[in-house]
């Protein structure tokens, strides 16, 4: 799973092999909304493979910040 949502807190975790990239957004009215923000300003990629979404780093999406 590379989404956590914990009492409106939300991490994205990086989906690449052996990687710990991670984003965290404290708990706001639109912590989903921020943390996509947050995804794309840093180069994130997300893909849709087969009925999951998967998210990438700027590293391992192959685009470097």
């Amino acid at each position: 799973m590379s989404i956590d949502r914990d009492h409106g807190d939300v991490t994205i975790f990086c989906d690449g092999a052996d990687c710990r990239e991670e984003i965290f957004v404290f708990s706001r009215d639109d912590a989903w909304g921020e943390a996509m923000g947050e995804m794309s300003s840093r180069g994130w990629t997300k893909r849709r493979v087969n009925n999951d979404w998967l998210h990438y780093c700027s590293r391992c999406s192959g685009v470097e910040e």
